[in-house]
């Protein structure tokens, strides 16, 4: 086999690999929007993927726009970043709060890596979810209350709340 030859291989497996990681993301992310809500506790139409940074409409149906591949014309081997959004009902009126949650997923052999968040919480999950699946829900969970207490100004987008009120 020439050098060349071995380059061209080496093109081959990187291609799968990365074809693997975005697949493997969109699995991970729909089983995250499923099973959210009944972590949560609350109605499946609140929550939902959005673009994982820049401003986005509650509500809109994003689909693939929930990741950042859908941003790339090129794909590379790097983690894939999701947007899952919370809506939470006010008490006092009919309006709602917005809160975005960032996560990261990579994959390193048969299990993925995945940082959710402001706090970086470093997870492991499971090829088959059954692993790490419930601490996966918690760190996000975890992330939405924090960005109760972040200062406004110091979101960055990571986390994000959009609040609407029908008495303003």
């Amino acid at each position: 086999m020439t050098h060349y030859e071995n380059l061209k291989l080496l093109t081959k497996k990187y291609g799968e690999k990365t074809a693997e990681l975005n697949s493997e993301s969109r699995r991970l992310g729909d089983m995250l929007l499923s099973s959210l809500p009944n972590f949560l506790e609350c109605e499946k139409s609140k929550v939902y993927g959005v673009p994982p940074c820049g401003d986005f409409e509650p509500r809109a149906d994003y689909r693939d726009a929930c990741r950042s591949t859908y941003y790339q014309n090129i794909c590379f081997l790097e983690p894939v970043t999701m947007g899952i959004c919370v809506e939470i009902e006010n008490l006092e009126d009919s309006g709602a709060t917005w809160v975005r949650s960032i996560i990261s997923i990579w994959k390193t052999g048969d299990q993925f890596k995945l940082l959710v968040g402001k706090k970086e919480r470093n997870i492991t999950l499971s090829n088959d979810f059954t692993s790490g699946k419930s601490e996966l829900l918690e760190a996000i969970k975890d992330d939405i209350e924090s960005a109760f207490s972040l200062e406004l100004n110091d979101a960055e987008g990571r986390s994000r709340i959009g609040f609407f009120s029908k008495s303003l």
